[in-house]
């Protein structure tokens, strides 16, 4: 039987090909992209709307949303963020189960245990053991270095001990999940928690490491919000009450206020012009995440999805926590929702605790060096009007606020 010849396929049968398998894949894609927008699967929705809430929360990307979603799907998503505002409207502190001071008045290692709770554990005690020179002046000044994280050491809820620095008040872990790193510090003394103003506030701000450089700081973190047209600003105009020593220096407005009073009990609570005297710092920003020991998030993202996070709580004895989560760094840490923030904060104990500022601005600095990885161009975090820093001990009795030529 004669081999039959296969007839070359003209140009334009090839075109007619290839624009009838970029019809079916356009087809293929138009039926995904419908079934992801509106499909009423649990696992859909919910990743739906965090994708939606990271796209619109973030400055300079907020056309993502739009670029796969429906204007009406993005719009609903959106709708869900203000309800979720508004349901935290009505919400403050009262402190209604009290506090619990710590039983400072003991020594050694029952004084240990009892104000660091956290870190009696398992290897924290196997390395006191075996490092007996660290407690050699006492355990009031145990000192352990582990910044680099060599040594396997944990708290009591299974986070890598980073620092512990028991002359100073503080000690610091570092924390990961699902595609999330960060750091977070405990300060035993409140009173060593300072917020200060840039050396040009109202003008420009300037690096947390600056913060913490001139300031002297064992920790910096970013603090309020700010003026930011374009993505571009330079950090002088705060949006938000900034209050130090019971003086408002920044802009009051209707998110949540975190502020810590003069008895060194941080309320989460509604900004009142008439209260602000009651508080030596106070610092706005959303959402709420706990209340009086109760999380008040009405879904895991908070409607907030998926971001570098500056977090802020205290424990009933009132340990005050700083937590840093790094994100928008593919391959390191994505970023955490705030539900995840405030899981953490939970277990540590917190019974109050509240979303700062977070984002490209989102750093935590430690002892001369930032020890977080910032998603900002420069890696080192965004100019900020202010800082929440926490001083070395010997200074909380002598530390004087320089800001009387600024504007209040």
């Amino acid at each position: 039987m004669a081999n039959r010849r296969k007839k070359k396929k003209t140009a334009g049968q090839k075109a007619a090909k290839i624009f009838t398998i970029i019809g079916v894949l356009g087809v293929i894609a138009f039926g995904i992209r419908e079934y992801v927008s509106y499909s009423q699967n649990p696992f859909i929705v919910k990743w739906r709307n965090i994708y939606i809430e990271t796209a619109v929360t973030t400055h300079s990307h907020q056309w993502l949303a739009t670029l796969i979603f429906p204007r009406s799907v993005v719009n609903q998503v959106v709708a869900n963020i203000n309800a979720q505002t508004l349901a935290q409207e009505n919400m403050e502190s009262t402190w209604k189960n009290g506090e619990t001071d710590a039983n400072k008045n003991l020594s050694g290692k029952e004084w240990f245990t009892n104000v660091y709770w956290e870190l009696d554990s398992p290897s924290v005690n196997e390395y006191i053991e075996q490092n007996p020179s660290c407690i050699a002046s006492g355990y009031e000044n145990l000192k352990i270095d582990n910044l680099d994280g060599e040594l396997d050491i944990f708290t009591a809820k299974g986070d890598r001990v980073l620092v512990v620095d028991c002359a100073n008040n503080i000690f610091l872990t570092a924390v990961q999940g699902d595609g999330y790193v960060g750091k977070m510090a405990f300060v035993k003394e409140p009173a060593q928690v300072k917020h200060v103003l840039s050396k040009s506030f109202g003008s420009y701000g300037e690096e947390i490491e600056d913060f913490g450089d001139s300031y002297g700081a064992l920790i910096a973190i970013n603090a309020s919000p700010f003026e930011d047209v374009g993505g571009h600003g330079s950090g002088a105009i705060i949006r938000g009450s900034c209050i130090i020593d019971g003086k408002e220096y920044g802009h009051p407005n209707s998110m949540k206020l975190y502020a810590m009073n003069f008895d060194d009990l941080l309320y989460v609570t509604n900004y009142s012009k008439d209260t602000v005297s009651q508080y030596r710092w106070g610092v706005q920003f959303f959402p709420a995440l706990i209340i009086d020991g109760e999380n008040v998030l009405t879904s895991d993202s908070g409607g907030n999805g998926i971001q570098p996070r500056t977090i802020i709580g205290q424990q009933a004895n009132k340990t005050f926590m700083m937590l840093i989560i790094d994100g928008r760094q593919v391959g390191y840490s994505l970023g955490a929702t705030v539900g995840e923030c405030a899981t953490i904060m939970e277990r540590y104990n917190a019974v109050q605790a509240g979303a700062l500022d977070g984002g490209s601005s989102a750093v935590m600095y430690y002892n001369g060096d930032l020890i977080t990885k910032s998603s900002s161009v420069s890696g080192r975090g965004r100019y900020c009007p202010d800082s929440l820093i926490v001083i070395p001990a010997s200074q909380k009795d002598n530390w004087t606020d320089e800001y009387s030529d600024f504007p209040n």
